[in-house]
C-alpha cells in the first residue's frame, strides 16, 4: 500500500481542523446574528447606582415608551453604594446580551478615581449605548450671607479661610469636584462637608448650616424661585432660559472648567453590535418624543444629544481622562 508523506498527512489533518473550526464559528456567528435579530425576547434589566428618587426620575419616565419601542417590560433595579461602583460592578461581570443595562451618570466615572476597591473603568469596561441628557449645574449660596456675585463669593471666602463651608452629594460627586475645581481656580480655603445626596444637604443650606454648594437646576431652582437660595453662576454657558439674568462662572473665572453632568446607558463589555445598534434606536425614538422633552426640559433645564455609541465612548474616555486629573489635583486620594 502506499503511503502518503508525513507532510501530506498532517496537511489534510489540519485542514479537517479547520474545516471543524472554521464550520463552529459560522455556526455561532449565525445564532448571534439570529439572537440579535430577536431582541428582546424577555425583560430587559437598567440598573440605576443610587437609591429611588431624583436620579432615577428621568429614567423611570423613560419607561413606558421604551417599552413599546422594544416590545418588552424594562424593569427599574436601584443598587446603591460606593458611589456607583456596587451597581457597576454587577453590571460589568452580566452577560453581554443586552438584558442587563446599567444607567451611568458621569459622576460614576469618578469612582475609580475616589474610592480604592472600585473594580471598573467605564472607559474600557463597558459597552456604550446611548447618552440620555445633561443638567445645567448652578452655584448657590446661603442668602443671610448677603452676597449677589462670585466676585463678592471669593472675596468673602478670602477674609474667611478655613471658615466657609459648602456641602455635597459625597465625595468624588459632581458637586464635591465642581467646588474642588472653585476653590482652586480662586485660591479659596472652603471646608467640605459630604452628604448622602443632594437632597439631603439643601435644608442645611437654606439655614445657614452651610455656605455654598454646586447643584443641578432642577434641585435648586424651586428654592432660588422663592428666594430662599441665592444663585450666583451658572456652570457653563448662560443664560438659562429657566432663571434668567444669572450670569456664566466663566465670567468670574474664566478657567474654570465644569465636571460633566450627562447620563448615559451602557452595557456589560462584548455587547454585539446588533444589539447595541437595536437599544440605541430605541432610545433615541424615546428621547425624541415632545411629551418626554417637555416634561424635563421645562422643569428641570435637561438637555438631549444624539451622540451615537461611538461618539458616547468617546466622550465617556475623555470626561474619565478629565477627572482623573482633577482628583488628582485637588490631590483626592482613593480610600
Amino acid at each position: 500500500m502506499r503511503m502518503l508523506p508525513i507532510s501530506s498527512r498532517f496537511d489534510g489533518l489540519e485542514m479537517r481542523i479547520l474545516r471543524v473550526v472554521f464550520s463552529v464559528a459560522g455556526s455561532l456567528a449565525l445564532a448571534s446574528s439570529a439572537s440579535a435579530q430577536s431582541y428582546p425576547t424577555k425583560p430587559v434589566q437598567i440598573v440605576v447606582p443610587f437609591a429611588p428618587g431624583a436620579a432615577d426620575v428621568f429614567i423611570r419616565a423613560m419607561v413606558p415608551a421604551l417599552e413599546a419601542e422594544l416590545g418588552q417590560p424594562i424593569v427599574i433595579e436601584n443598587r446603591p453604594g460606593a458611589n456607583g461602583a456596587v451597581a457597576a460592578e454587577a453590571v460589568k461581570r452580566a452577560a453581554p446580551d443586552g438584558y442587563t443595562l446599567l444607567m451611568a451618570p458621569a459622576s460614576v466615572l469618578a469612582t475609580r478615581y475616589v474610592i480604592k476597591d472600585a473594580n471598573f473603568d467605564v472607559c474600557k469596561d463597558f459597552s456604550a449605548v446611548s447618552s440620555i441628557h445633561e443638567s445645567p449645574m448652578l452655584l448657590a449660596v446661603y442668602p443671610g450671607l448677603g452676597i449677589k456675585t462670585v466676585v463678592e463669593l471669593i472675596e468673602h471666602a478670602k477674609r474667611n479661610p478655613g471658615k466657609m463651608s459648602f456641602g455635597s452629594a459625597g465625595i468624588g460627586s459632581v458637586m464635591h469636584l465642581d467646588a474642588e475645581i472653585f476653590k482652586k481656580e480662586s485660591n479659596t480655603d472652603i471646608i467640605h462637608v459630604p452628604y448622602k445626596g443632594a437632597a439631603v444637604f439643601i435644608p442645611d443650606l437654606i439655614t445657614g448650616r452651610l455656605d455654598m454648594a454646586f447643584s443641578t437646576l432642577g434641585t435648586l431652582a424651586p428654592q432660588i424661585t422663592d428666594n430662599k437660595l441665592t444663585a450666583l453662576a451658572v456652570l457653563g454657558k448662560a443664560p438659562l432660559k429657566e432663571l434668567p439674568g444669572i450670569p456664566s462662572i466663566n465670567d468670574t473665572l474664566p478657567n474654570f472648567q465644569k465636571v460633566a453632568t450627562w447620563s448615559t446607558i451602557i452595557a456589560p463589555p462584548g455587547l454585539p453590535d446588533a444589539i447595541r445598534t437595536r437599544l440605541h434606536q430605541a432610545t433615541e425614538k424615546v428621547l425624541a418624543r415632545e411629551d418626554i422633552r417637555s416634561l424635563f426640559e421645562k422643569n428641570n433645564g435637561m438637555t438631549f444629544s444624539t451622540k451615537s455609541p461611538d461618539e458616547v465612548s468617546k466622550a465617556i474616555c475623555a470626561e474619565s481622562e478629565f477627572l482623573e486629573k482633577v482628583t488628582k489635583s485637588i490631590g483626592i486620594q482613593p480610600n
